[in-house]
């Protein structure tokens, strides 16, 4: 299985760059309207990328149309593959020593 590692967003859903590092719990704080909710559907396509099933209301706009809109829009995964336990140790044991 692979983990996800950090989402960069370059001119999509209203976000000229943005980078989201996964890299332990995240919490979204912020006022209404903000984007909490579409930062948190980038989260769901990358795990589920069945659009339709993202909460996204056909009749308001696509996921496309709001996430991809421009020719120079992008959504970036970095993801990491996932370690053995004893590569994880061993690795571990580097960034210790």
């Amino acid at each position: 299985m692979r983990y996800l590692n950090k989402v960069v967003l370059i001119n999509s859903a209203n976000i000229r760059y943005t980078e989201l590092k996964c890299n332990g719990n995240i919490h979204f704080v912020g006022d209404q309207g903000t984007g909490k909710i579409s930062l948190l559907r980038v989260f769901l396509f990358f795990y589920n990328a069945r659009k339709q099933k993202l909460g996204i209301s056909d009749q308001v706009r696509s996921f496309d149309d709001f996430y991809l809109s421009n020719s120079n829009s992008y959504i970036i995964y970095e993801v990491h593959p996932e370690l053995s336990i004893l590569e994880g140790r061993l690795q571990q044991d580097q960034d210790l020593a």
